[in-house]
């Protein structure tokens, strides 16, 4: 009886290693992807928003002004954000916890 209690033990020890490698992996991959989406993403709207401050900047003759627009375009969209702080936050442990614990 106690070397089938032994063997149960050791199954469930082991099933519980699998269950952790494979949320790990999970996770990991998933951060990986993410980390490669922003990366691009990033790179693409840096180049977009030059791009547009220089148009911007021809159109009213002054590169300068341009440049000036799109900054205070970026800082009213970091306002928002960080007034929105809080919702993101919550937002975003949601979706890892569903990542996690497969509802997604």
């Amino acid at each position: 009886m106690i070397g089938l209690f032994k063997n149960y033990i050791e199954k469930r020890i082991s099933l519980l290693k699998l269950e952790t490698t494979e949320t790990s992996v999970k996770v990991l991959s998933m951060a990986v992807y993410i980390l490669l989406l922003v990366t691009l993403g990033i790179c693409f709207f840096a180049f977009f928003c030059l791009g547009l401050g220089l148009v911007i900047g021809n159109l009213l003759g002054n590169y300068a002004y341009g440049m000036l627009i799109m900054a205070s375009i970026f800082l009213v969209g970091l306002l928002v954000v960080f007034s929105q702080k809080k919702n993101i936050i919550e937002n975003m442990k949601e979706r890892l916890v569903n990542i996690i614990y497969n509802e997604e």
